[in-house]
């Protein structure tokens, strides 16, 4: 069964991405900003400095 031949109509679709449906780009564009380190090895997280104990987990996460 194909897509286009069933009879669920396309209701909201963006023209720069045919054939996605408008869920689908809105879910692609909340995970790439969630995304912390990107691929190309920039990071948009801001580090502070912290003091006592827990700066030995901070490094170790990171």
């Amino acid at each position: 069964m194909s897509y286009y031949g069933s009879s669920y109509p396309i209701v909201n679709v963006d023209p720069k991405y045919p054939g996605y449906p408008q869920e689908h780009i809105l879910a692609e564009k909340r995970r790439a900003r969630r995304r912390l380190l990107h691929k190309d090895g920039s990071c948009n997280v801001y580090f502070k400095h912290i003091f006592g104990e827990w700066g030995s987990y901070v490094v170790d996460i990171f």
